[in-house]
């Protein structure tokens, strides 16, 4: 084998590993966002049911209230954000893996001769 060789398969390597690096660091982000989102999420609905305890609780019970609409409408956001991320997240996880070099049948042929 020569020294050519040896670098197309040292490149294609590297290749195939940076590719996995970008593809892992990317899934990391989407990761970090959504548990942002999911702290977010968990924020409002606490916030929400608090609200509504007091509001139970003193006998006001207004869900016209204008904090009241702003806590749904950022849960309702939050969990549609969560629900894309989800899809970004799988669509990222199965796309098509780099190309194993290491098992391509005429690296193992060339190395036997």
């Amino acid at each position: 084998m020569n020294k050519q060789d040896w670098r197309n398969k040292v490149q294609e390597m590297f290749n195939t590993g940076l590719e996995e690096f970008k593809r892992t660091t990317e899934i990391g982000r989407k990761m970090i966002n959504a548990s942002r989102t999911n702290s977010d999420l968990h924020e409002s609905y606490e916030n929400l049911g608090k609200m509504v305890y007091k509001l139970i609780k003193s006998g006001e019970l207004d869900l016209n209230s204008s904090k009241a609409s702003e806590l749904v409408e950022k849960i309702s956001r939050c969990r549609e954000d969560l629900k894309l991320m989800e899809v970004e997240m799988e669509k990222i996880k199965f796309a098509s893996a780099p190309e194993d070099v290491s098992q391509k049948k005429e690296n193992i042929e060339d190395d036997k001769k």
